[in-house]
């Protein structure tokens, strides 16, 4: 086998890795939501919180969700918990709600990209696509980036 031949197996490998880790980060992400609606719900619903205090707790428990299996299902972290991941991880969490949120301003206010439910839910969903993929890469390549096994899929 020639070198080129072992750098692209290399690659390829490396490119399967990489699909694997953000299957493995959409599949906690969708815990992280069933966490937060969860909350909110029993929060609303059985408790007669108000939503707008109800929806503050119920991120923060997907958050945390969030950072605990990310740091070990997703990203094979070799970290404590308390470490500087966890003022990083909150530093990009507070930092995407707050993008999140100027996107769909910009999204909706500015381009129009609203009225009509599936104008809204576009708005969304693009929102959401967005930073979720801008959530992983800083995830990967700022947060977790010193306590990752080498080699871990």
């Amino acid at each position: 086998m020639d070198r080129h031949t072992d750098t692209l197996s290399q690659r390829r490998r490396k490119c399967r890795t990489e699909i694997r880790r953000f299957a493995r980060y959409l599949l906690v992400g969708a815990g992280n939501t069933a966490v937060d609606w969860v909350c909110y719900f029993f929060l609303t619903a059985l408790f007669s919180v108000p939503a707008w205090a109800a929806q503050p707790v119920g991120y923060a428990a997907g958050a945390v969700n969030s950072y605990a299996l990310n740091r070990k299902v997703t990203f094979h972290t070799t970290q404590r918990f308390f470490s500087r991941e966890l003022l990083r991880f909150a530093l990009l969490t507070l930092f995407t709600a707050l993008a999140s949120s100027l996107l769909m301003v910009l999204v909706t206010v500015r381009w129009g990209f609203t009225g009509t439910l599936l104008k809204d839910l576009g708005a969304k969903v693009g929102v959401t696509a967005f930073t979720m993929l801008f959530n992983f890469s800083f995830s990967r390549l700022w947060v977790f980036r010193g306590g990752m096994e080498e080699g871990t899929i």
